[in-house]
């Protein structure tokens, strides 16, 4: 009863505050006293407190999405540009007290609303980023649920609109808001790689005083199945400290990075977080991130520590095959788009000119958000790399639906070819039938090939790797030019191989080794950071083909590697997943 009181008096005390639409997505100093109030408030929200009772994984943004919600109110040009291409992909759900006015300017913009629908909420803000729901999947790839936490504004419209979103879309909501599994936390200072890692600044940790970093890890853990949070250091110049301002995920290997002049505004702590993710954290496939840079561009030569708006490309959003992109100047637009082109190909890259709100530091992923398929047929792939001459070039893929596959493909080609030839994926994983391979076959030094990844789930459902093929594709290079190669830097180990299956593993494993040299090895099991759990196996080995088999009972469920290694240098990882 006391908190209900407190909900009250909170609402009555900023009611005047509340009424407002066209909030900045900074925190306005009168807010700042209103906080402990808010906060105790949101703790008795609703009766969905509890974390989901499955393991959840959180999709990345580029995965299948089924819809696109926005808030309608300041910037409508903006919105409405967003409308028109969104619509091209997914239904749009519009936030609004008043859809005849949505409808009307659309209409008057003459943007069709054939596939726009609304949600009929009040709200505070257009920042639906960061107070927007979390699209949850229990046990990877089953049930779609919604995620959600407390908004780090005392604004407790925008706070409610995943319950209204949970709503219109008939789904489950877990919401962390009920002591001691509460965290104050935000969109646009979030983004996920689909395989249970997180970005952050550490904003988070400021913003949740009461709680370790440990513990705000064990709540992403439950409520959104996130087992490794990266934490950075926060801008000097990015008032809102978000991320999404100056960094973006484009694939699970791959960082979009914003860059300044060397030495200008951010670009030193953007350039220490870069280096700091890089020593200390490998990406899903347990290697270093590929890193894109992309200019942060100056408003009339000024950058933000010279009072210039904090203008980003980064802040851009996947909508299944289209990325809408913020654009300010034809100079520097033009480069940055071409980056984005020549890295995402077959996407449709779509600007929109955003200098009328970039000055309330934001852009069109701060007032996006995604709902996620409800039945996604996940796949995840580590790209070939340019490659020696090999007898074959194995392509490998994570294939996972709820209804399980049948099946998946290889397309490949020679660039400059236009028909692209067809292998069959196979899987050993008779389990789960989650891990698939191909080979595809050996082609002379100079070869660039050309391929994606086709699956199909035993509902009739299909997908392809990237999404954007077959318009888009991922490529490799075979060479043997004369650069230093395997062959070269450790001689004995040419041809040597790691595998891990079944895999997931969920009481054990066999780890098989071909083409060791009968020398001291070590094989040892690491965590998700890289650090050594525990040596497997050490010592000289005696055959050139070794089977370990290895109990995964006394270990949490996660994601591991499996790691080879020699005492000349000479190492090999396989990322190993337990679950129980």
């Amino acid at each position: 009863m006391k908190k209900f009181f407190t909900l009250i008096a909170f609402i009555f005390i900023s009611s005047n505050l509340q009424a407002q639409q066209n909030m900045p997505h900074s925190l306005l100093q009168k807010e700042r006293n209103l906080i402990p109030d808010y906060l105790r408030a949101s703790s008795n929200r609703s009766n969905s407190n509890d974390a989901p009772p499955l393991p959840v994984r959180t999709p990345a943004e580029w995965e299948e999405a089924q819809a696109l919600l926005v808030a309608w109110t300041s910037y409508p040009e903006i919105l409405a540009q967003i409308i028109q291409y969104a619509q091209e992909e997914v239904p749009v759900y519009v936030v609004t007290t008043n859809p005849t006015q949505v409808t009307n300017f659309l209409s008057n913009a003459d943007i069709s609303t054939d596939n726009v629908y609304f949600i009929e909420q009040d709200f505070n803000s257009i920042w639906i980023r960061d107070y927007g729901p979390w699209s949850v999947y229990a046990n990877e790839v089953d049930s779609l649920w919604i995620a959600d936490w407390i908004y780090n504004r005392p604004r407790p419209k925008d706070d409610v609109i995943p319950q209204a979103v949970a709503t219109a879309f008939d789904l489950p909501i877990f919401e962390a808001v009920e002591e001691p599994e509460d965290l104050v936390h935000t969109g646009g200072n979030f983004m996920v790689d689909g395989w249970g890692t997180g970005f952050s600044s550490s904003l988070i940790v400021e913003e949740n005083p009461d709680k370790t970093v440990e513990d705000i890890d064990n709540i992403l853990h439950d409520y959104l199945g996130i087992d490794r949070q990266i934490i950075m250091e926060k801008l000097p110049y990015d008032g809102i400290h978000h991320i999404d301002m100056h960094m973006k995920l484009l694939d699970e290997e791959t960082l979009l990075v914003g860059e300044y002049p060397n030495g200008v505004a951010d670009g030193p702590q953007i350039e220490a977080n870069i280096a700091y993710i890089q020593q200390n954290y490998p990406n899903a496939f347990g290697k270093p991130y590929k890193i894109i840079r992309i200019p942060m561009p100056p408003e009339n030569g000024l950058y933000p520590d010279t009072f210039g708006d904090y203008r980003t490309y980064t802040n851009a959003i996947f909508i299944n095959k289209t990325l809408l992109v913020p654009t300010y100047e034809e100079t520097y637009d033009t480069t940055a788009l071409r980056i984005l082109q020549e890295n995402l190909p077959g996407y449709k890259v779509k600007g929109i000119n955003c200098n009328d709100i970039i000055p309330s530091l934001g852009a069109l992923h701060c007032i996006t958000k995604l709902v996620m398929s409800d039945d996604p047929l996940w796949i995840s792939h580590q790209k070939v790399q340019s490659s020696y001459n090999l007898s074959t070039y194995p392509v490998n893929a994570y294939i996972a639906n709820k209804e399980g596959v049948s099946g998946a493909l290889v397309h490949y080609r020679v660039k400059g070819e236009s028909e692209f030839s067809i292998l069959s994926m196979q899987t050993s994983d008779t389990e789960n039938w989650y891990n698939w391979t191909a080979q595809i076959p050996y082609y002379p030094s100079g070869t660039t090939i050309e391929y994606y990844i086709e699956a199909f789930a035993n509902s009739g459902k299909s997908q392809r790797k990237p999404i954007s093929a077959p318009e888009g594709f991922y490529k490799f290079t075979v060479t043997d030019d004369g650069t230093v190669g395997l062959e070269d830097l450790y001689p004995s180990h040419t041809n040597t191989s790691l595998s891990v299956l079944p895999n997931p593993a969920s009481t054990a494993t066999l780890i098989t080794l071909k083409n060791i040299p009968q020398k001291w090895g070590k094989v040892s099991l690491l965590d998700f950071l890289g650090r050594e759990i525990s040596i497997i196996e050490e010592g000289i080995f005696a055959n050139d083909n070794l089977s370990i088999p290895f109990s995964t009972l006394p270990y949490a469920n996660g994601i591991y590697f499996i790691k080879y290694e020699t005492q000349e240098g000479f190492s090999l990882l396989e990322k190993i997943i337990i679950h129980q």
